[in-house]
């Protein structure tokens, strides 16, 4: 498997995209899918919700935070 990073806005992440989220603090990042995203407080916050083993994980983060993204 050939993929590449990419970096992103977080208001500009798109379901169907890859987000790299911690397996927990210290551990490795894993790659989800981005099922959800939805603009919070005016677009202040993006919830983006992705789709794991145990059921949705939410994340919040700022809208221009970056997020790196696998494609």
């Amino acid at each position: 498997m050939r993929n590449t990073i990419q970096l992103k806005q977080a208001q500009s992440v798109e379901p169907g995209e890859h987000i790299l989220t911690p397996q927990h603090a210290s551990g490795i990042l894993l790659a989800h899918k981005v099922v959800k995203t939805e603009a919070v407080d005016g677009g202040k916050w993006i919830e983006l919700t992705t789709d794991e083993l145990d059921g949705r994980r939410i994340h919040m983060v700022a809208g221009g935070d970056v997020v790196v993204l696998v494609v």
